[in-house]
């Protein structure tokens, strides 16, 4: 797949199983290869962006566009409202500019249930606009099936959830949900979902992440 594509992959797992860890380091290789500015929302403030966050910290939605559009360099943002979500990414679809997206803990940005937002417009145009997204996600259950069917890679980690496991079970039927409830820590199933589940592949040990380089 060219680079100038766009891609949407998806990390699910319970809280402690490494899917955060292994998703930013997919999104620094991203930024590596395409040279792109990254945006990450730190939905949990999570202390896997610990090597950025001195460094490129937003404290509003307009200081992570500034960072991101004026000055071409990486932003990191804690939104606390649904509100500042919607202008962050209503201001994301309408620019031309193709970023790498890390949005971490998801589901509290999205329901099954909601109403299409500028989120969900950009999963559903990452191919031709160029963005590569990476979601983490506890529970799958509240993404909505239009979204699922735009995700070009799927990772999945030990995942106890009842809906999580539900929505699993309807979307990738050939999943072995026992398997799924047993992994260890560190441990996951890829697969594109348009093919076959691969075997389980195992994560490498968790350890400090190498600092993202800006852009040049």
């Amino acid at each position: 797949m060219s680079l100038d594509e766009g891609t949407v992959s998806i990390y699910v797992g319970d809280t402690g199983t490494g899917k955060t860890f292994l998703a930013y380091e997919d999104f620094k290789k991203a930024l590596s290869a395409t040279g792109r500015p990254g945006l990450i929302v730190d939905s949990m403030g999570a202390r896997n962006f610990d090597d950025i966050r001195g460094r490129y910290l937003a404290n509003t939605s307009d200081d992570a566009l500034h960072t991101l559009y004026d000055r071409h360099q990486h932003s990191i943002f804690n939104p606390e409202t649904p509100e500042e979500m919607e202008i962050l990414w209503a201001e994301v679809k309408r620019r031309p500019d193709p970023l790498c997206i890390f949005l971490d803990e998801t589901s509290p940005w999205m329901s099954a249930h909601c109403k299409p937002s500028n989120l969900m417009f950009l999963i559903r145009s990452h191919r031709h606009r160029g963005h590569h997204m990476f979601l983490t996600t506890q529970y799958l259950g509240d993404f909505p099936p239009a979204v699922l069917q735009c995700l070009t890679k799927v990772f999945i980690f030990r995942s106890s959830a009842p809906q999580t496991l539900d929505r699993l079970a309807d979307t990738f039927p050939r999943l072995d949900l026992e398997n799924i409830q047993s992994l260890p820590d560190r441990q996951h199933i890829a697969f594109n979902p348009r093919i076959p589940p691969q075997p389980v592949k195992t994560v490498k040990p968790v350890k400090p992440a190498d600092p993202v380089s800006p852009v040049e």
